[in-house]
């Protein structure tokens, strides 16, 4: 698997910003290796149909790629795997026509995405829990110059990951980062 893949079309970004295929990315993540249809879609609970649907969507879109085919019973079992550990959205070199529809497609996506993180949030901090703290919440302004905002992405996306890697004595918290570029004029 690629740590990075740049959607860079239209139709890259429109596969990518469905947030049920969204989903379907985080399971297979979650599982931290190459999965079946039928996997992913009995974690997720849902129609294994539904699940085959978006997947070769996916696939079309190099989202995810089938690593390996496995006779399992007499039947092949299909096993994908996401492209990459990341996904990087690059509108260089696209028309205005395009910018805007996928700007468009971004937004849905971050509101979904949004929305999902802010409900998560809200309930985390709703729990009682030891009477400690059970999330935080924290935004603000930072100055970087280009190669410490790839040091910085960099950094908070190996930290992630290696979380990933050691859940044995600890509990699971929600990270939800974001880091953009302010236009805002001074």
């Amino acid at each position: 698997m690629n740590e990075e893949k740049i959607l860079s079309t239209v139709e890259e970004v429109k596969a990518y910003n469905d947030p049920y295929r969204m989903k379907i990315l985080y399971t297979f993540y979650e599982l931290r290796k190459p999965a079946t249809v039928k996997e992913i879609s009995d974690i997720m609970g849902e129609v294994p149909a539904k699940v085959h649907y978006h997947i070769k969507k996916m696939e079309k879109a190099e989202l995810v790629k089938l690593v390996y085919r496995k006779e399992i019973n007499g039947i092949i079992a299909k096993y994908y795997e996401p492209i990459a550990r990341s996904y990087r959205i690059q509108n260089k070199y696209l028309d205005q026509a395009s910018k805007d529809v996928m700007v468009n497609e971004i937004g849905k996506a971050m509101t979904e995405i949004f929305d999902n993180e802010k409900n998560r949030f809200i309930q985390g901090i709703m729990e009682e829990k030891n009477g400690k703290d059970n999330g935080y919440l924290q935004r603000g302004n930072i100055y970087l110059n280009e190669d410490e905002v790839e040091d910085l992405y960099k950094l908070v996306y190996n930290f992630l990951e290696n979380k990933k890697n050691s859940q044995v004595g600890k509990e699971k918290y929600r990270a939800f980062v974001t880091l953009v570029k302010d236009f805002e004029k001074k």
